[in-house]
């Protein structure tokens, strides 16, 4: 019984979902108004639009940078001395690593002639560039706002971009044999 219960609960939060879907549909797809007046019976227009856009380049460069490097050392005199003498336990004889200890030896370095090296060091900088950038933007605009608008949202004196040069653009008259068309 309680789990045609939860059956049912679940169908109805999904059949809920679904109507609050389609109620919700037109608002997002949108109404069919202009974007910019409200004014109903608009149509979708492609606008060109020109920004300025920062683009931050990185630049890289070196400097020398002269440094001292020791030559070979002689060996010196050998040292060592007994330490961890003082162990945490109370009768030092009988345990063996509080009554031995450990021996610290090292052995003295007299340093060599030292050497002058020249050596290159990396240098970044980022140096800010601003370009222009053209992007289409779709909106929904009535007759009279589409008529509003200027010829190019880049303006008149703006020369347009030009076009990409992978992109070939073949007149569909003009002899020869086109390879991406393949014969059937």
């Amino acid at each position: 019984m309680k789990s045609m219960r939860k059956r049912v609960q679940a169908i109805g939060v999904v059949v809920a979902a679904v109507l609050w879907g389609m109620a919700t549909l037109p608002v997002l797809a949108g109404d069919g108004d202009c974007d910019r007046c409200g004014h109903g019976e608009s149509h979708k227009v492609c606008r060109l639009i020109c920004e300025k856009k920062v683009i931050e380049i990185p630049c890289y460069s070196s400097r020398r940078e002269t440094i001292c490097v020791g030559g070979p050392c002689e060996l010196g005199c050998r040292h060592g001395e007994s330490v961890c003498h003082d162990g945490p336990c109370s009768d030092k004889q009988s345990c063996p690593s509080c009554s031995q200890g450990r021996t610290f030896a090292y052995q003295e370095t007299i340093p060599g002639c030292p050497k002058q090296y020249t050596r290159k060091v990396l240098l970044r900088r980022k140096v800010k560039k601003e370009v222009t950038v053209y992007r289409w933007v779709l909106e929904d605009l009535c007759h009279d706002c589409e008529a509003k608008l200027p010829p190019s949202a880049a303006g008149p004196a703006t020369p347009m971009p030009t076009p990409r040069v992978d992109a070939v653009v073949v007149p569909a008259d003009a002899p020869g044999p086109r390879p991406w068309m393949r014969s059937r």
